[in-house]
């Protein structure tokens, strides 16, 4: 038998098309933006009971337009 040695299969990485700084910079924006609209929804929201509850609305109702639970609102209105 005789013995070949086999290089490794070699490429050039600055021939891809998109490195991988590039697609964890992009991915990391994707989380980020996507995080930021969940939070800013969440503040919106919040906003809109913390207003229904200075007009003295009932929390139910509070509850079924914002879709906060009930709890929370609570502690909301406890808050202010």
């Amino acid at each position: 038998m005789r013995n070949t040695k086999q290089e490794p299969e070699t490429f050039d990485i600055d021939s891809l098309p998109i490195g991988i700084e590039e697609l964890a910079k992009e991915e990391g924006e994707k989380l980020g933006l996507e995080k930021g609209h969940k939070l800013g929804t969440k503040k919106e929201k919040e906003r809109i009971a913390i207003n229904m509850l200075e007009k003295n609305m009932d929390t139910v109702l509070i509850e079924e337009i914002t879709g906060l639970d009930r709890e929370y609102i609570q502690q909301l209105k406890n808050k202010s």
